[in-house]
């Protein structure tokens, strides 16, 4: 079921390279817009989060509301124009990373979004980092109508 799931994300991102994404839609966006989707499309609880993320990665970033951009720029040491500064407790902002580079940003309210990505605790921290190399501790879950990719 999740490879049919993936082979769908996959043909999606080509479709939509190919026919409907300016030149100007950067990786981050198409990446961002694919794993939206993946995740609000699922129903159940899946252990194997890995075939989840349509991109490859190596570090991703969680960070608390109302951060300034210049923060998060010094803290994943990577600066680009599309970032946004959350304005309230119910919006998510994550960063996915690979070989230094932004590979995927999503960020929004949860109830636009329709999932939620919990890093855990950040224990009086800004933010929360983790490595690809952890991510056999990421799993999805549903609880009622609440989809949540959780890292614990």
């Amino acid at each position: 079921m999740v490879t049919t799931r993936k082979l769908l994300i996959k043909g999606l991102a080509v479709l939509l390279l190919v026919s409907g994404c300016s030149k100007h839609d950067e990786i981050w966006t198409v990446n961002a817009s694919q794993l939206s989707h993946a995740l609000s499309e699922l129903n159940q609880t899946e252990e194997n989060v890995e075939e989840l993320i349509p991109f490859e990665w190596d570090e991703a970033y969680s960070f608390t509301p109302y951060l300034q951009k210049e923060f998060i720029y010094d803290i994943i040491g990577y600066k680009w124009d599309n970032i946004k500064e959350s304005t309230s407790e119910d919006m998510i902002q994550v960063v996915f990373m690979y070989q230094g580079k932004v590979v995927c940003h999503i960020f929004g309210r949860v109830e636009k979004l329709g999932f939620v990505i919990d890093f855990g605790d950040y224990n009086g921290n800004d933010y929360v980092k983790i490595t690809k190399d952890e991510s056999a501790r990421l799993h999805f879950e549903c609880e009622g109508d609440k989809k949540i990719l959780r890292y614990n």
